[in-house]
């Protein structure tokens, strides 16, 4: 029998305000409050209610598995209970990796990787990249850090992809490996973009499913959201294909883990690097102007600034770090913990101290990483996916930003934000009336008031 495994990537743009923590009313949700509200009861609840979290693989955004644990505890605890090796682990951020130095994709993975730990209870097998963007190194990163295989989309790898969805074999440095599972690129965005027009599970499933000739995996793979929030009411279309309709054409619905562990790859593929799933042109779109969206001239300054901040506060970090005799790249590392709320700061350091560290010296370092995960923050992948100068995903890299320079000058008494002001300013609306920097002023004063 042929087998399906339909792959869901939950996740929404950041909406936590980086001083409080809480999610904001929106207008734009009503009559929910807020983003977060309307999608849980569009998509994440009745997902759950239904099932679908049981025959599907899946893996969910470490904000919003937070969100969901505090906010809908009962959505929180099905979505856990759904996992039988299904589930899947993804960055701590919603960044762009191969736009990151290594060193931050190493963290972005080790944390994303402690988050899965502490919610699932058990070690990640596999790991979503976000909008499938990848490039070599990354794949070393993931291998380095026990990843057994990731997704991707199947016009992002080169090489015999005759046996359907794999899995294949992709090398890593150092004579490592990981195994790919090739996403069915037209199949999945059909789904994506005509769902509300397909007729049901039962005609997509006799149109498109049952005349396929290959017996190999199909790997249909989009966004969660899809079923139920983006196309309404479609969640019932995810619950028929899984639980009758994907039989009826023949096939077996299956979780990648086990499928991997039946069928070790035995083809292997290249990847185009960098490459992802949303951008013909590999990852442009998230650092500049690019023919895959809507112009938007102000994103290759506003990334270029967040860089300049970046390392700037990354040498602020690292000179601390050495002269209280910690790694700081270690240190950082492993500070998912503090953030989890596994540890305290001071009982964290304590771990990595090689002598005994004064209490001032410890804030300073404490208060550095802090603004080492705002600074982390920053790069979330959502503002620079669009188009829309303002959109509250831009304002909430930047008020990540503004908490990165704000801790930096608690920590040191440095001030970046002198430095950091004139890049932004570069950054402006297609009117020229408002800047980045504008915005970051706004919510100076707003914390001032």
């Amino acid at each position: 029998m042929r087998s399906l495994c339909v792959h869901c990537h939950f996740s929404l743009p950041p909406r936590q305000d980086p001083f409080t923590g809480e999610v904001a009313r929106e207008a734009s949700a009503a009559p929910f409050r807020n983003l977060y509200e309307q999608t849980t009861a569009e998509c994440y609840r009745p997902n759950v209610v239904l099932g679908n979290f049981d025959l599907i693989s899946f893996d969910v955004a470490p904000a919003l598995l937070d969100w969901l644990e505090r906010r809908d505890a009962a959505t929180y605890s099905r979505i856990l209970a759904a996992d039988r090796g299904n589930a899947m682990a993804t960055t701590f951020h919603h960044v762009i990796l191969p736009l990151l130095s290594r060193r931050d994709k190493v963290t972005e993975v080790a944390w994303g990787l402690k988050a899965f730990e502490v919610h699932f209870g058990r070690r990640a097998e596999g790991l979503w990249l976000t909008d499938m963007a990848v490039d070599h190194e990354t794949l070393d990163v993931l291998a380095e850090s026990g990843i057994v295989f990731t997704l991707l989309s199947s016009e992002q790898i080169r090489g015999d992809l005759s046996i359907g969805a794999g899995p294949y074999r992709v090398r890593a440095g150092n004579g490592r490996e990981l195994a790919l599972f090739a996403r069915d690129h037209a199949l999945s965005d059909k789904i994506a973009f005509e769902l509300s027009r397909l007729g049901g599970a039962g005609i997509f499933a006799a149109r498109y499913l049952a005349p396929r000739a290959d017996e190999g995996l199909l790997l249909l793979a989009n966004d969660g959201e899809t079923y139920g929030h983006c196309h309404t009411s479609e969640e019932m279309f995810l619950r028929y294909l899984v639980r009758q309709e994907a039989s009826h054409a023949g096939y077996q619905v299956v979780p990648l883990t086990g499928f991997l562990r039946d069928h070790p790859p035995r083809l292997e593929v290249q990847i185009a690097s960098p490459s992802s799933w949303a951008c013909v042109h590999g990852v442009e779109r998230w650092q500049r102007e690019c023919e895959c969206a809507w112009p938007a001239a102000w994103k290759a300054p506003l990334r270029q600034a967040l860089v300049r901040l970046a390392a700037a506060a990354d040498a602020i970090y690292e000179r601390e770090a050495r002269a209280a005799d910690l790694d700081p790249w270690a240190v950082r590392n492993g500070y998912a913990d503090v953030l989890l709320n596994r540890l305290t700061g001071p009982m964290y350091l304590a771990g990595h101290e090689k002598r005994a560290l004064t209490l001032q010296t410890k804030e300073r370092v404490l208060w550095l990483l802090v603004a080492q995960a705002h600074r982390l923050a920053m790069f979330n992948s959502y503002p620079f996916f669009g188009t829309e100068f303002g959109a509250p995903e831009m304002r909430n890299i930047l008020a990540h930003a503004v908490r990165a320079v704000s801790f930096i000058t608690q920590a040191t008494g440095e001030d970046l934000s002198g430095d950091v002001r004139p890049d932004l300013a570069q950054a402006q609306d297609p009117s020229g009336e408002i800047s980045a920097a504008d915005i970051y002023a706004e919510i100076v004063q707003a914390q001032q008031t």
